[in-house]
């Protein structure tokens, strides 16, 4: 599932590569693809109830979905790559798939 663009720089090339999916749980495998493009977590949980509906993730509550974002943060994955608005016209982090590599 992890992958970068053929146009990405060759460290996101090596950060996708370095993803280990299997110790991931479907939920946060789930909010890591999502997350290949630039995202708000009120953008993450609307596409993530999408692919519930779909049947391509399991039920997770709104909390759910933030705290498996805030630990993909944590380890790394993922990074916060600018500022965007919520539907409410607040500020919101934009998410997005880290292409830093920690040695």
């Amino acid at each position: 599932m992890p992958h970068a663009r053929h146009t990405d720089p060759t460290t996101s090339h090596q950060a996708a590569a370095s993803v280990n999916l299997n110790s991931m749980t479907a939920t946060k495998k789930m909010i890591y693809a999502i997350l290949q493009e630039p995202f708000t977590d009120e953008q993450v949980a609307e596409l993530y109830e999408n692919a519930v509906r779909l049947g391509l993730a399991p039920r997770a509550s709104l909390s759910g979905i933030r705290s498996r974002r805030n630990e993909l943060y944590r380890e790394g994955l993922i990074e916060a790559v600018a500022y965007g608005k919520t539907v409410s016209n607040r500020r919101a982090i934009i998410w997005q798939a880290s292409a830093r590599v920690d040695n």
